[in-house]
C-alpha cells in the first residue's frame, strides 16, 4: 500500500518459519509475513450507507473432473452450514509439467475440506477469472474466502454461491500478506512497497479505524481471538511478551516462571504456546494464557525426554521441539533431529511418532485422534489411531502436478507477521 489499492506480489511463506517465524527463525511451523515502514495512507469510503438486502440463495456448482485433479464431492448447502471448527479450505493447483520442466496450465480448484478428509469443491477459480490465486483467509461466521490473485489483486468469495462478491487492487511492487477474520471483516497482516499494511479491512478493501498493532513495529504479532501478542525476540523473558487487548489496553505476559520461552503457535482455548528453557537447560511446552494467568507446563521435558528415547534419539542436543497444535482434546507435538516426527499427547505420554510426508508442517486443526496437517504445498491427514498418514491434497508429485498452493484452517491457523 502504500495504499490499499495499488497490486500485490506476494512472497511466499515458507515455511521457514517457519523461522523466521519461529524462533527467530523457527517459531515452529508459522507463516512469515511482514514489514515494516510507514503506516499507508487509508483509503477513503465514498460509498453510501448499503440498503439490507436478503441473504444470497445456495447454488449448487458442478465437480471439476480433470487430469491431475484430486476428486471432490459436490457442496450442499447443509454441508457448507456444517463448516467451521476442525474444518480447512485448500486451493489445488492442477497445472502440470514435463521431463524438460514445460507447464500445462491445470484447473485451480477451491476446496472445503471435513475433518475426516473429505474434500468437497467450492469452485472452479479459473471460471472466476483468476490465474495464480492464492489463500490469504476463511470467514467460515460469513461463508467467505479472502484470496490473492496474481499476487496483486484481492478477491472475496461468497462461499454461498460460488461467486466473487468483492474485490480490490491490493499493491503494485513487493508485497506479500496473510491474514485472517475478525468482526465481519478482515484482519491483514503484511507489507507493500515496503510499508506495513496491518490493519482491519472491509470486503471493499477499506481499513477500518481498529487496534490492529504490528504495522510499522518491526516485531511479530500472533492474534489469539481478539487479543493480539506481540513477541520480542531478544529481549528479557519478562519483557518478551505483551498482550494487546480490542479495549486498547495492554499487558505484559509474565513468563520467567517457566524459563527463556519463544513462541510456538496457539495453544488451547485463549493461549499461545511456547518452548521454554529451564536453568537446567531442559525444555517443556507451556500455554499462556492471554489474560495472564498462570500458565499451564503442558508438555514436560520428562514426556518429551521419553518420547526421545522411544524414537531412538542418541543425543538430547539433537532433539527439539519444532512444532505444537492442541487445537482440540488432541495435543499434538512435532519434534526435529535429522527428520521430524509429530507426536500426540494422551494419558500422560507423548507417543506415536508418525513421520510427515513433508518438511515445515502447519497444524491446522485437530479432531478425535486425527490431525490435518500441511507443509510444503501438501496436505495430510495424520491418523494417530491407526499410525497412518493419507494425503488429502498432494504436493508437487511424480508427474508433475503443482500441487496445493496454501491451506487455511480456523483451529490452528496462526495470523502473525515476522519482518
Amino acid at each position: 500500500m502504500a495504499k490499499l489499492g495499488g497490486k500485490v506480489w506476494a512472497l511466499i511463506a515458507g515455511a521457514v518459519a517457519l523461522l523466521a517465524l519461529c524462533a527467530g527463525a523457527w517459531f515452529a511451523g508459522w507463516w512469515p509475513f511482514g514489514g515494516s515502514g510507514s503506516e499507508p495512507t487509508p483509503t477513503p469510503s465514498v460509498s453510501a450507507s448499503p440498503t439490507a438486502s436478503p441473504p444470497p440463495s445456495f447454488v449448487e456448482r458442478q465437480v471439476t473432473v480433470a487430469p491431475n485433479v484430486p476428486g471432490g464431492q459436490l457442496l450442499t448447502e447443509a454441508v457448507l452450514a456444517s463448516a467451521g471448527s476442525g474444518w480447512v479450505v485448500a486451493i489445488y493447483d492442477a497445472t502440470s509439467r514435463d521431463g524438460a520442466g514445460v507447464e500445462s496450465p491445470g484447473p485451480k480448484v477451491l476446496y472445503l475440506i471435513s475433518p475426516e478428509g473429505i474434500r468437497y469443491e467450492v469452485g472452479n477459480l479459473n471460471t472466476l477469472g483468476m490465474s495464480a490465486p492464492d489463500l490469504v483467509a476463511w470467514d467460515y461466521t460469513r461463508h467467505k474466502v479472502l484470496i490473492v490473485d496474481k499476487l496483486m489483486d484481492m478477491k472475496v468469495i461468497d462461499m454461498v454461491t460460488g461467486a466473487v462478491d468483492g474485490s480490490w487492487p491490493f499493491c503494485d511492487h513487493e508485497g506479500y500478506v496473510r491474514g485472517s477474520a475478525r468482526d465481519s471483516a478482515w484482519l491483514l497482516r503484511g507489507s507493500c512497497n515496503g510499508e506495513g499494511i496491518d490493519g482491519l479491512y472491509g470486503d471493499n478493501g477499506v481499513e477500518s479505524p481498529s487496534t490492529v498493532v504490528g504495522k510499522g513495529f518491526g516485531l511479530t504479532v500472533f492474534d489469539v481471538g481478539d487479543v493480539q501478542v506481540q513477541s520480542q525476540f531478544e529481549t528479557a523473558p519478562d519483557a518478551r511478551f505483551t498482550a494487546f487487548y480490542a479495549d486498547g489496553t495492554q499487558a505484559t505476559i509474565s513468563s520467567s516462571m517457566a524459563g527463556d520461552c519463544y513462541l510456538l503457535g496457539k495453544g488451547k482455548g485463549d493461549t499461545f504456546a511456547a518452548y521454554c528453557y529451564s536453568s537446567e537447560g531442559t525444555v517443556d511446552v507451556w500455554e499462556f494464557p492471554v489474560d495472564g494467568s498462570a500458565p499451564v507446563d503442558v508438555v514436560t521435558s520428562a514426556q518429551l525426554e521419553a518420547f526421545r528415547l522411544e524414537l531412538g534419539v542418541p543425543n538430547p542436543a539433537d532433539f527439539f521441539v519444532s512444532g505444537y497444535c492442541s487445537a482440540g482434546d488432541l495435543p499434538l507435538v512435532e519434534v526435529t533431529w535429522d527428520q521430524s516426527r509429530l507426536g500426540v499427547l494422551k494419558g500422560g505420554a507423548l507417543s506415536v511418532g508418525l513421520e510427515p510426508p513433508r518438511t515445515f508442517r502447519h497444524c491446522l486443526a485437530t479432531s478425535g485422534t486425527s490431525a490435518l496437517v500441511s507443509g510444503d504445498g501438501l496436505l495430510w491427514l495424520a491418523d494417530f489411531a491407526t499410525g497412518s498418514t493419507v494425503e488429502l491434497l498432494p504436493g508437487t508429485v511424480a508427474n508433475g502436478a503443482v500441487g496445493a498452493t496454501h491451506v487455511v484452517g480456523t483451529d490452528g491457523y496462526r495470523a502473525l507477521i515476522q519482518p
